[in-house]
């Protein structure tokens, strides 16, 4: 699945727009980068979680040469899926959408909330 097919099934899902769609993915995964950019986890329940962590300097040695480099320290993210995300990986198609119906209250709460209008007093 690319950008274009998930911004089609979101759009098939939910009822927005295709620009509202796009738009949508495109500042979730902004928030998750960035708060992957300042070294936070992102943990997001039944889909899985993203943990930055630190990799120490160390020798490597260079393949074609033989010779010895230093290899500085850097960060790496790691991603370990939920508990979902694993039982729909291994799912028939039926058992996808069974398992769709305990993610989907919390999508209709969400859209729900998403769509009212800005209530003034």
């Amino acid at each position: 699945m690319n950008r274009n097919d998930l911004v089609a099934a979101v759009v098939q899902s939910t009822g927005l727009k295709a620009k509202d769609a796009d738009n949508t993915i495109v500042k979730t995964l902004f928030e998750i980068m960035s708060s992957i950019s300042r070294h936070e986890g992102v943990a997001l329940m039944g889909f899985g979680s993203f943990h930055v962590r630190k990799k120490a300097a160390r020798t490597g040695r260079n393949p074609r040469t033989g010779e010895n480099i230093e290899i500085p320290a850097k960060y790496s993210i790691s991603f370990r899926p939920g508990k979902l995300m694993k039982e729909m990986a291994n799912a028939s198609p039926s058992e996808i959408y069974s398992n769709l119906a305990v993610v989907r209250p919390a999508t209709a709460l969400a859209r729900k909330t998403m769509h009212k209008p800005n209530q003034t007093a």
